[in-house]
């Protein structure tokens, strides 16, 4: 971008460039014009703050420009006294307290430098005035926006190709929470101040020219999906700018780019992380709310509410029975029944509504919120299976009730920043608890963890290769045949990830939904010499007792059919996101669980293995063997308290019990 223009135009408006920008000739802005004229500008301010009280509120939607989970709702007028108090959320669980003054160019780290000046942090106090119409809450967004003001020159990037504040998603998230902020406290005593409204005008102006000259071409990814819609937003909100209607065209241009392009036909994201799928959800559905239904704009609103809403739908089908949507890629547990709610409502979907669990009390409260005159009745979605076939996810279930089996299968493509070193990797939940999980992400990316242990492939329930990652362009998984019965799902995949170690791996899974159990077949074919295999689970349970072959506690079995070639069953304490009932994960400390690694070396051999859960333990006998010379084998698996036998082919996907 232009030196000379990003300085003058956009980092320092000056007074005579701001208001030349508006359209002074509009009716309500007489009072603005005449001041102008005098060029008494602090008059000029005076009299937009007497135009702004008059115009409906409706430009600006707080309850959809942003509904951050990682916000205490229930708590909500207590953060904001914290903001008051300048005990300030800087990120995660990190605050900072101020005494006086908040230094904006603190250099405390990249979470501080670059997240912090998204401003979510600040959002309580919005939420808190108009609950309350307590005037401190405004005079502190003010007082802090105008020391931000102030400092903006001095803070500094620490990533040479983004400086501090003047790049995507620091330009992308700022409007909509400054311009919530500043109409919901117009009408405040400390609203009243010229200077204020003159910063705050010639903020929201210079952050829409740089995303105007930024957004210029089609990219992939949720950051310019941030930046659009802010575009969009400032260009809807502040229609007195003689550029406004430039940028809402150009904003919803990509927006609908996006939409189409970046979604899958299943309703999943392309960038294959949960946490990110709903933020992207989450900016369609604000577009939707937000843009007016106009004769120029309705037919796009309509394109992306259809995709918001099919959006919506996806995180519902892979939900997990602790009500969060799974750890898969840089995701946290976060709890949806807001987001399916409100959804649900928008978009007539009685199964997001059920899924919500919200009382009939609050199912009327959010229609009123929403502005809607039809009530939509809650309904169950169906139990069984779901299959993200372009997404590549599976979800096998026997019911919606916490202690119901889950079964979840990753196999879908690495999509960049925000994928792990993973291929075919499950998870697994039954009797309440979770049993085998992704173990998620860093507490932040400064987290140094993160990149040392939960983006790596063992922390993921897979197969490991010579201790390396599958390969980025192989570890995509090719499904070759789901067969299903009134009680077991048989499936088998295979992908090429280490095919530069020279193996190919196949994994066939059987799972059984009553009584449920799993049974993992695992093939590696080696086209020569000898590889360390790691066959690796990730679990929540600390108490397990290890021998050859096997890792057992009171609520969880795990055990190979042939233990005496399991040359060591490797058990170590491992940090891991876990679920917390009715929380966002988000920034909280991470639980320690166990990472069990079952160990063989060689060429070409098998991994035959059982996930048997247990609410006590039991005699297990588990037993493979090899039905005929090609591809049929026996599985033999018996408890105290059932006895279940079973031919499979693990090549055509035939099974039977015998």
């Amino acid at each position: 971008m232009d030196e000379k223009f990003l300085h003058e135009r956009i980092k320092h408006i000056t007074d005579e460039d701001l208001f030349s920008s508006l359209k002074l000739d509009l009716p309500g802005l007489k009072g603005v014009r005449a001041a102008v004229r005098a060029k008494d500008y602090s008059l000029a301010c005076e009299a937009w703050r007497e135009y702004l009280l008059k115009v409906p509120e409706k430009r600006s939607r707080p309850d959809e420009i942003y509904r951050r989970g990682d916000l205490d709702w229930n708590n909500i007028v207590r953060e904001a006294d914290r903001v008051v108090a300048r005990d300030i959320k800087c990120w995660s669980d990190v605050y900072i307290r101020y005494d006086g003054e908040i230094d904006f160019s603190r250099d405390a780290g990249k979470p501080y430098i670059y997240g912090f000046h998204y401003f979510g942090w600040i959002v309580p106090l919005s939420v808190a005035y108009r609950q309350t119409r307590d005037e401190k809450y405004a005079r502190a967004f003010l007082e802090i926006f105008m020391q931000w003001y102030r400092q903006r020159d001095l803070v500094k990037g620490s990533i040479p190709r983004f400086d501090g504040l003047w790049y995507e998603l620091g330009v992308g998230n700022r409007p909509p929470i400054f311009t919530d902020l500043y109409f919901a406290t117009l009408a405040s005593e400390a609203a009243r101040r010229p200077e204020y409204h003159l910063n705050m005008l010639k903020t929201m102006l210079g952050h829409a020219r740089w995303l105007y000259r930024h957004e210029t071409s089609y990219r992939a990814g949720n950051w310019q999906i941030c930046g659009t819609k802010a575009l969009l937003f400032t260009g809807l909100a502040y229609p007195e700018f003689r550029e406004s209607h430039a940028w809402v065209r150009r904003g919803m241009k990509w927006l609908v780019a996006h939409a189409r392009r970046d979604v899958y036909a299943d309703g999943g994201h392309k960038e294959r992380a949960p946490h990110y799928h709903l933020g992207v959800a989450d900016d369609f559905l604000s577009v939707y709310r937000t843009t007016p239904p106009t004769r120029a704009l309705a037919r796009q609103r309509r394109e992306i509410g259809a995709v918001a809403s099919r959006m919506m739908d996806w995180p519902m089908r892979i939900l997990t029975p602790s009500c969060h949507i799974p750890t898969v890629g840089d995701s946290e547990y976060d709890p949806q029944q807001e987001r399916f709610l409100r959804a649900g409502l928008l978009f007539g979907n009685p199964e997001l509504v059920w899924t919500s669990r919200a009382s009939s009390r609050d199912i009327d409260k959010a229609r009123k919120s929403l502005h809607l005159k039809e009530t939509v009745s809650p309904r169950a979605p169906s139990v069984g299976a779901f299959h993200g076939a372009s997404s590549g996810f599976i979800i096998i279930r026997n019911g919606w009730k916490k202690e119901d089996l889950y079964f979840g299968l990753n196999y879908g493509p690495h999509r960049g920043g925000h994928s792990h070193n993973e291929a075919l990797a499950f998870q697994l939940w039954a009797n309440g608890h979770p049993l085998a999980v992704d173990c998620g992400r860093g507490i932040s990316y400064d987290d140094p963890l993160h990149r040392t242990w939960y983006v790596t492939p063992h922390a993921h329930n897979m197969v490991v290769v010579d201790g390396a990652a599958p390969s980025i362009k192989g570890r995509k998984g090719k499904l070759l045949f789901w067969e299903r019965s009134k009680d077991l799902d048989f499936i088998g995949l295979t992908h090429n990830g280490y095919l530069e170690q020279g193996v190919r791996h196949r994994r066939c899974l059987l799972i059984r939904r009553s009584q449920p159990y799993i049974v993992v077949l695992d093939f590696l074919t080696a086209q020569s010499g000898d590889h360390r295999y790691e066959w690796t689970l990730n679990s929540p349970l600390r108490d397990f007792r290890v021998s050859r072959g096997r890792a057992v506690s009171p609520d969880f079995w795990v055990g190979a059919s042939d233990p005496d070639r399991i040359e060591a069953v490797q058990r170590a304490k491992v940090r891991m996101c876990l679920p917390i009932e009715g929380q966002s994960t988000w920034g909280m400390e991470r639980g320690e669980g166990t990472n069990l690694r079952f160990v063989r070396r060689g060429g070409t051999l098998a991994f035959h293995v059982l996930l048997l859960p247990t609410q006590r333990p039991s005699e297990v006998r588990f037993t493979v063997t090899q039905a005929d010379p090609r591809s049929r084998l026996r599985i033999e698996v018996e408890t105290t308290r059932f006895k279940h036998h079973y031919m499979v082919n693990c090549l055509k996907g035939d099974f039977q019990h015998v």
